[in-house]
């Protein structure tokens, strides 16, 4: 009910509402994100996929076949080590101070963003209190755009 609320109040704004599914919130799963956007019914809604919590909630490139293209709105790029943390405080500390720039990990990155429906924007997001205290925004900037380039560079 609060998810169609959402999507009511932003549609007269052009605006799109997106569902993202994190391991230690309610919503746990794409499939379970997925459901909630097809029960709302609007047609402003969809799921943002975070490559981060993609895989810490253990799930696979198949999910994202069972999703209506249309839904997959948002990607967030960005790596990490292969290994999950052990417990949710764990979890939640790697996801907003922990990233690491897309490339530099060990997440298989290339193989989900093949599975992306060609619409969706990808935007990278790395929260990462090591940068933030000894970068600045435009070195940030400058530090994500030559990691992104270099994992792809392979595929242009």
């Amino acid at each position: 009910e609060s998810f169609v609320q959402a999507c009511r109040l932003a549609a007269p704004h052009g605006m799109t509402v997106n569902l993202e599914p994190i391991s230690w919130n309610a919503v746990r799963s794409l499939t379970q994100a997925q459901q909630i956007v097809a029960a709302a019914g609007q047609p402003n809604s969809g799921v943002l996929i975070d490559a981060l919590h993609f895989y810490r909630m253990g799930e696979s490139i198949d999910v994202l076949k069972t999703i209506p293209p249309k839904l997959l709105n948002i990607f967030h790029l960005c790596d990490a080590p292969l290994q999950s943390p052990v417990d949710i405080d764990a979890l939640r500390v790697e996801a907003r101070t922990a990233r690491l720039m897309p490339g530099e990990g060990q997440l298989k990155l290339l193989p989900l963003l093949e599975s992306l429906a060609s619409h969706t924007l990808i935007s990278v997001e790395v929260p990462n209190q090591k940068f933030l205290k000894e970068f600045t925004p435009k070195q940030r900037a400058v530090m994500a755009l030559k990691a992104t380039h270099s994992l792809f560079k392979g595929c242009l």
